[in-house]
Formats: structure tokens, sequence, C-alpha cells
């Protein structure tokens, strides 16, 4: 018998690292700060002003996930062109045509989204995060559609209540 195994099936750290994700996900849709990709910059300020982060889908009925807007990236995309250090061709036209006065969309901001599925284990989720240092992780379902989220604060707080009631 491996002991190793015995005390990682009794400790609840190690049960906790191998739920799989749905056990831990929010899954309140409509708690999420989510716009589509034609939302327009207004839209996506009035959530940011008190959320740090929007999901961006491809329409509110697939909820096909396109990307997410965190808020230190908004903050960057409002820096002028000529006082970043990228070279012209590598700046995003959007952030080009904002400072020209041009009207972006959420499409034209969005990053890719750090994702994982309802069945990949927390131990793997929390590698992601520290690995891409990222503070949320999407939950997609097989069609790429937006069915919850993982972020770290509420992974405390999962943890916490697992490993205080089991």
């Amino acid at each position: 018998m491996n002991r190793d195994r015995v005390d990682r099936a009794d400790d609840p750290i190690w049960r906790f690292l191998e739920l799989p994700s749905d056990e831990v996900m929010h899954h309140h849709l409509s708690e999420f700060p989510v716009v589509t990709v034609d939302s327009s910059l207004d839209d996506i300020l009035s959530i940011m002003r008190s959320q740090s982060y929007v999901w961006v889908v491809k329409d509110r009925r697939s909820m096909e996930l396109v990307g997410i807007i965190e808020l230190i990236e908004l903050l960057r995309y409002f820096i002028p062109p000529e006082d970043t250090s990228y070279r012209f061709g590598s700046v995003k036209r959007a952030m080009r045509s904002f400072h020209k006065g041009g009207t972006p969309t959420a499409g034209d901001i969005v990053d890719d989204a750090v994702v994982c599925n309802r069945n990949t284990p927390v131990r793997k989720v929390l590698m992601r995060m520290v690995r891409q240092q990222v503070w949320r992780i999407a939950v997609t379902d097989k069609k790429g559609r937006l069915i919850g989220e993982i972020t770290q604060k509420g992974l405390i707080r999962q943890f916490y209540h697992y490993y205080r009631y089991g």
C-alpha cells in the first residue's frame, strides 16, 4: 500500500484539489459581467465601474465565449499609442482609432480568456491561474459556451467551507 496515497485521501486539501471544476465554479450566469462582441465602449465602461472584468460572448443566446476584457487591459487601451512601448504596427487598430475619435466595440478590445471544462480538477485550475497569472478562469462546455467561472476569491471561499465542514 502506498502510504502517500492514504495520507492524501484523508487530507482535506488533497480531496479539494481533486474536485472537478463544476463543484467549485460559480454558475449563476445572470450574475456574471457579460457583454457581446458588438457591445459599445459605453456598455463596457458602465459594467466596469463596479467590476474588474467582463466576459465577452458572441451573443447572449449562444453564450459562446470570445474572451475577456480585464480592467488593466482596458486601462492600457486608453494610453495614447505614442506613450506606449508598442511599435505602431503592433498597436491594435481599435486603440489607434479610439484616439482618433473612433468608437470601439467589445470585439475590438477583447483578449483571449484562460478556460477549462467542468471536469478539470481544481489542482489543474490552480496551476493555470499561477502559470498564466490570472484572477479568473472561464468554464466552458464542449461547444465553447460560457457555463461558469472560477475566481481566486471563489476558490478560497470554497476551500474554507470544504476544509471546515467537509
